[in-house]
């Protein structure tokens, strides 16, 4: 149920206090009865909702071509969200090379949220074209984004917001990809400053 529902305990006990009130009033004049004080439900009787957990994305089959490779980067960005949604990073962290700077800041960023209990809401990014650079494709190859960014917030165990991020439009990301024991990793990432 949307918003929450109370379990049958709870609302057995409320009940029985709305009778309570309702036989302590009399029109006779007589003694009337103190009504007992109502349960206040604490949070452990309120379910709520949850949405279900994020699902590991599918890897494409490797191909070593220019398709192959914007494949790969379309996937990246999938593990990505789905890193950033479970707080898992070790399926992001199988996709990047050792040299990656973007992808260490993000799974370490993961990890402290995870170790810190912060929850984030929005951030999911959304490749909006994905082309890599034209010619041969060797043992390496450039992958260009274009991508957008929801708006997020970061609440910590309390439910109190510890950061906020506007929402990004048109942000460019250059990924240059490695060859690598018949599979692709990303070796580096530039991501451009700015958007909205």
């Amino acid at each position: 149920m949307i918003g929450g529902d109370l379990r049958a305990g709870t609302l057995v006990a409320g009940l029985l206090a709305g009778l309570l009130l309702l036989a302590g009033c009399s029109d006779d004049g007589g003694e009337r009865a103190t009504p007992l004080p109502a349960e206040t439900p604490t949070t452990s009787d309120v379910v709520t909702p949850t949405s279900p957990p994020p699902v590991v994305p599918v890897a494409p089959v490797a191909k070593k071509s220019a398709e192959g490779a914007e494949e790969f980067v379309r996937y990246f960005w999938a593990v990505y969200n789905y890193s950033y949604a479970s707080g898992n990073s070790a399926a992001l962290e199988a996709l990047s090379g050792k040299d990656c700077t973007f992808c260490a800041g993000a799974t370490q960023e993961i990890s402290k949220a995870q170790t810190q209990g912060l929850q984030q809401t929005g951030g999911e990014v959304d490749a909006i074209a994905i082309r890599a650079a034209p010619g041969t494709v060797k043992a390496s190859v450039v992958v260009t984004s274009v991508l957008d960014q929801e708006a997020s917030r970061v609440t910590d165990p309390s439910g109190s917001v510890v950061a906020t991020s506007e929402a990004l439009d048109a942000v460019r990301a250059d990924a240059r990809l490695d060859w690598v024991a018949d599979s692709w990793l990303v070796g580096a990432m530039t991501v451009a400053t700015g958007g909205r």
